[in-house]
């Protein structure tokens, strides 16, 4: 199968292309001009004048300039061809994290892993502490755990998982679901998160999204954005976008995505950076799931919207497609499950062809 090119990929590389043709010819016209300067002129350096002899002087040294520029081209490929890519895409100057997410449900186990499909199809994929520490051995930079029945059920999150894993991974981590309290988000806090997840409750109470910023401070705090596509265009104030001939815009959900809000998902992404919090994670319902990458047209236009980072989610089947996340969706951190949990790719493999891309990852 082809490996398609996203479109800052494309441009970098016909850049770099005529970058070099234009080295090769100027190295092929430098070196005609300079024989013909040393068999026509050199001999007769003392009959000519010195206007003309600094003309001629100034001319040989602009090819010798071009000459050296096309001398470093073939012993700084890569240097150059990266240089040439980040100078097109700056945001692809930025390290990306990449991030392994675990739904949990509650069981007689009181906590497991799922995957689903749209929030919904739930399939049991295994211990989340066992897939915790396997992630962290492959290089995940970081961790989410997501109780994505918790807010339906009306309970608080597994706090057992979450002491768990501060006693087993060293690496940082999210917890989300349920948290609905500054009491709920600390419990967490102290069991050994390093960062909550709020959603459902701050959506119904934006003032709690502030309290919780104020307390503990907002490089704890996340929030979570699950939306959906609406193509119902009769409401006003909207952000619409088009695709494939549908017009849409996107409609913030809450309850595990079963209730609609008619709240622009730019308009909270937007609420939300205001009081303060770290970053923003956005998923998309229609794309959860399914395996055909992320809803880059939701990704970016949150990402363009907010200057806190945004970190993609819902849809990866590829690399590819967390590539595209990044590239495309101008996301600051991407987020997969499937695709880890079933051991189609690890961490390291992502990382490893993020690198061949010119993407800057951790180590």
């Amino acid at each position: 199968m082809k490996e398609k090119k996203s479109r800052v990929q494309k441009a970098s590389s016909d850049v770099f292309f005529y970058f070099s043709v234009f080295y090769i010819f100027t190295f092929f016209f430098a070196v005609i001009y300079h024989v013909y300067l040393s068999y026509f002129f050199i001999p007769f350096f003392s009959d000519i004048s010195d206007s003309c002899f600094k003309k001629m002087m100034r001319r040989s040294f602009l090819f010798f300039f071009f000459f050296f520029i096309n001398f470093l081209s073939i012993f700084f490929h890569l240097p150059l061809k990266r240089f040439i890519y980040y100078s097109i895409n700056f945001q692809s100057m930025k390290t990306k994290r990449i991030i392994p997410c675990l739904d949990l449900v509650l069981d007689e186990n009181c906590g497991r892993v799922v995957k689903g499909v749209g929030f919904v199809d739930l399939k049991d994929a295994g211990d989340p502490i066992e897939f915790a520490k396997k992630y962290e051995k492959q290089g995940a930079d970081e961790l989410v755990f997501l109780d994505i029945t918790a807010s339906v059920q009306g309970r608080e999150t597994l706090l057992n998982v979450i002491q768990k894993a501060a006693k087993e991974i060293s690496i940082p981590f999210t917890i989300g679901g349920g948290i609905s309290s500054i009491d709920a988000a600390q419990r967490n806090l102290e069991a050994g998160a390093s960062k909550v997840s709020i959603n459902t409750a701050g959506v119904k109470n934006p003032d709690f999204i502030a309290e919780a910023v104020k307390k503990f401070g907002g490089d704890k705090i996340v929030i979570a954005i699950d939306c959906k596509r609406n193509d119902d265009l009769s409401v006003s104030d909207k952000h619409v976008f088009e695709e494939n001939g549908k017009k849409f815009w996107y409609d913030v959900v809450i309850m595990g995505g079963n209730e609609g809000t008619g709240i622009d998902v730019i308009d909270w992404a937007k609420k939300v950076e205001t009081l303060g919090v770290s970053e923003i994670l956005l998923t998309s319902k229609d794309y959860d799931g399914v395996c055909d990458g992320y809803d880059i047209i939701a990704t970016r236009a949150v990402a363009d919207a907010v200057s806190i980072p945004v970190i993609a989610s819902g849809g990866v089947g590829t690399i590819e497609h967390m590539i595209d996340g990044v590239l495309e969706g101008h996301a600051d951190a991407v987020l997969a499950a499937s695709i880890f949990h079933f051991d189609k790719y690890t961490v390291g493999q992502v990382k490893e062809e993020f690198k061949k891309k010119g993407i800057l990852v951790k180590s």
